[in-house]
């Protein structure tokens, strides 16, 4: 296995369940160093490692080899500026869809997104994922705060627990259809829950309180740091009263005054672009953005609050109100600038890079029998795709779709054609070789496989040296597993065929598992953002350490625990795995960092044989990679 190359493109590790003490085992591959498509590999040195732990726990490696003076701090250029103030730091805690820091990192600040990893937003800002009802996840929350010195934080405190919508009655109709009523879980004399909840709503109010006490370490560092720092819930929300008792609790003189001098900036949410009549407050550390504070201007009709069945269940609209719009984040944003400018700088982003992706084949049926614009709502099912410019009562046209009736769809399905009836549904070179089979035969196809087989043959012996010496120039690690892989020769057959994509012999010198890759030209976009960042997953690194190794996979199947073991240990001995190692801090020891990121291996059995499987949905580092391809697979949908 050899020493750690000194240049290596990023990677990750797995880990995997034993009967020992905690031993690691790290898998790497590197990318192709004599390739001027890699150049990058001798600037960003960057290093993903598989671990293997040997106890009952499971876990997966991603070293960061980066230059940073500390594991917290981001490249020093996004902190420095070109005068003397610090640059502008934005911390948005139970960030959700990060609409807010979207905003925030348009007019020039840094933005720290966080939210926990089963975020059901959907998100629109690359955001850090802790849990911060754990104590890892709030020291780690707390050690950035402390490293990166924000400039404004804002929490927006989950309020399911303390909802006052819990007392409204559900409509008879909709409990008879099967729509569920949440009780109440506190009042103002059980402020920290009622003592009779069941064993999953004691849970919810549990963790709630724990994430209000933490909210309350968040107010001292805001206290001390003088930071400014701005907490939401509906006004009538009993999380604000949860957050006072906790203040109390603490029974400190600065921070009682700290928190009976904040000011409530209370809105209606439509009033900043929201849908319906939702009474929102940010409780503020100062009146920085007290311009917010707006009652509904009473021009336009609300969307009601209900209750609706949806393909996760039944939804509640208050959830779907809860995402700030738009519109409300500008104005955020714009009043931080006014008022932080003398402290600290901005430097508004560039504009990236965007990937236009191609829209999916028409619908063989349309979903709208027709489309039609027109003041009066249709007295026949449609549905509304565009209101009417100035509201409801403006008298201005809108635009509806008109739902087919069922003998409407049932003709428009019966001409529709079938994909496979086309004349594109198989490719050109299929094709051909379906129409040589037919009118050569089969001793001629045979002949032609035979003559390119010889060819092939002969190639490969004329590079035979040159492709010895460039394996020669791989880390050792590489070495291993390509041993035998004619790279090389793979390369000269796709130019000379004219293939598409050049680039991939690259995949057998290593990929990236995180940020963006290069586009294939082979296949059509389907742009699937990252939820987070090769930054951000390094700052959690430690504290989602620490919750993947307190669960044991394979706690309660000690068989297939050991088939697990076996089966790495075989792959070690093939050369893909280095180690083991017997602890975390000899991983780091190996690998020159003292972070990584830890991804579970674990193993299923499927027709009677072991799969491995290396877990880096838990892990995050697929949340940190960019899609850019949609694969056309040959099955029913080709």
């Amino acid at each position: 296995m050899g020493d750690r190359p000194s240049k290596r493109k990023s990677d990750v590790v797995e880990s995997c369940n034993s009967m020992s003490d905690n031993n690691f085992l790290l898998a790497t591959s590197s990318t192709d160093a004599g390739s001027s498509a890699q150049a990058d590999v001798q600037n960003g040195l960057q290093q993903c490692v598989d671990t293997v732990p040997t106890t009952s726990h499971n876990e997966c490696v991603t070293p960061s080899l980066s230059n940073n003076p500390s594991p917290f701090l981001p490249p020093a250029q996004e902190l420095s500026t070109s005068d003397s103030k610090p640059r502008a730091v934005f911390f948005e805690i139970f960030a959700g869809c990060g609409q807010l820091s979207l905003s925030m990192k348009s007019k020039g600040f840094l933005v720290v997104p966080v939210d926990y990893q089963f975020n059901k937003h959907d998100i629109r800002v690359e955001q850090m994922s802790l849990d911060l009802t754990t104590d890892e996840g709030q020291s780690c929350l707390m050690g950035l705060l402390r490293e990166l010195k924000p400039a404004a934080i804002h929490v927006a405190l989950p309020c399911g627990t303390g909802s006052r919508a819990r007392e409204r009655p559900i409509a008879p109709h909709l409990i008879a259809k099967g729509a569920p009523q949440p009780r109440p879980l506190r009042d103002a004399d059980n402020i920290l829950g009622f003592p009779d909840l069941s064993s999953r709503d004691h849970q919810r109010v549990t963790l709630s309180n724990r994430l209000a006490s933490f909210t309350v370490q968040l107010l001292i560092f805001a206290m001390e740091t003088f930071c400014f720092i701005s907490i939401e819930n509906p006004v009538r929300s009993w999380m604000f009263a949860v957050i006072a008792h906790y203040v109390r609790e603490l029974n400190q003189r600065a921070l009682s005054k700290f928190w009976n001098d904040m000011v409530a900036v209370d809105f209606a949410n439509c009033a900043h672009g929201g849908e319906r009549d939702k009474k929102t407050r940010f409780l503020c550390s100062s009146d920085i953005i007290l311009e917010l504070a707006m009652p509904c201007p009473g021009n336009h009709v609300h969307k009601p609050f209900g209750l609706h069945f949806g393909p996760q269940g039944w939804i509640f609209d208050t959830a779907i109100e809860g995402e700030y719009p738009k519109l409300l984040c500008d104005r955020y944003a714009d009043a931080c600038v006014a008022a932080l400018t003398p402290r600290f700088s901005f430097i508004r982003p560039h504009s990236n890079t965007t990937w236009q992706q191609n829209k999916r084949s028409a619908p063989l049926v349309p979903e709208y029998q027709r489309i039609v614009w027109q003041v009066k709502t249709p007295s026949i099912p449609h549905k509304l795709l565009e209101p009417p410019q100035g509201g409801s009562n403006s008298g201005a046209k809108a635009k509806f779709g008109i739902y087919h009736t069922p003998k409407q769809f049932v003709e428009a399905a019966k001409r529709a054609c079938h994909p496979f009836d086309q004349e594109n549904a198989i490719p050109d070179i299929l094709k051909e070789n379906i129409f040589n089979l037919f009118t050569k035969g089969s001793s001629f196809v045979t002949e032609k496989r035979l003559q390119s087989a010889r060819k092939i043959a002969q190639l490969q012996k004329e590079l035979a040296s040159e492709e010895t010496r460039f394996h020669q120039t791989l880390p050792e690690h590489a070495q291993t597993v390509l041993k035998g892989k004619n790279i090389l020769l793979l390369r000269h057959l796709l130019r000379e065929e004219g293939f598409e994509d050049l680039h991939v012999p690259e995949l057998m010198t290593g990929v990236d598992l995180v940020g963006v890759p290069s586009k294939s030209p082979l296949f059509e976009v389907k742009f699937v953002p990252a939820c987070t960042n090769e930054q951000f997953l390094m700052w959690g690194a430690k504290c989602n350490r620490s919750l993947l190794l307190s669960r044991n996979i394979h706690e309660n199947d000690p068989e297939l625990a050991k088939i697990l073991w076996d089966v790495t240990l075989e792959e070690q001995s093939k050369g893909f795995l280095q180690g083991p190692f017997d602890s975390e801090q000899d991983v780091q020891s190996f690998l020159g960092v003292d972070d990584f990121v830890c991804s579970r291996r674990f193993a299923i059995m499927q027709g009677g044989k072991p799969r491995i499987i290396d877990d880096l949905k838990e892990s995050l580092v697929n949340s940190a990679f960019t899609s850019l391809d949609k694969l056309c697979l040959h099955d029913i949908d080709f």
